[in-house]
């Protein structure tokens, strides 16, 4: 019975960490957005800003569907890594260090994403 409910946890706790963490509406139940569509609407390739635009939709979809989903799943493994380490204290610091490096790139990302706002505020 330990083993079952170990089995169950270890398949439901990443699925309930990713449906309350990662927004991506391209998928599950919001599935009918597009790059055309979310999060700028996106009428006609007649100027540049929907060119703009584009561009913008294509990052959100990076950064909410592919990268933080990513580092999530690496935080949650190397987690798990830990956990079977039974001990040995070089697996626990190897743990210890892709969790760092997880995090730190998830505020690599919310700090371009800032810096990248800062300075369209100033180009527009």
């Amino acid at each position: 019975m330990k083993k079952f409910l170990t089995i169950i946890s270890l398949i439901l706790i990443p699925e309930i960490v990713f449906g309350a963490i990662i927004d991506c509406p391209y998928v599950g139940f919001g599935g009918n957005y597009n790059l055309l569509n979310y999060p700028n609407p996106i009428q006609k390739f007649e100027k540049i800003e929907e060119i703009e635009k584009l561009i913008l939709n294509i990052g959100h979809f990076i950064k909410e569907c592919l990268v933080k989903p990513a580092l999530i799943a690496v935080i949650i493994i190397a987690g798990i890594y830990i956990l079977i380490s039974t001990g040995d204290p070089s697996k626990v610091q190897r743990g210890k260090n892709i969790i760092l490096a997880a995090i730190i790139g998830l505020i690599i990302i919310f700090a371009a994403e800032e810096i990248a706002n800062l300075f369209s505020k100033y180009i527009h």
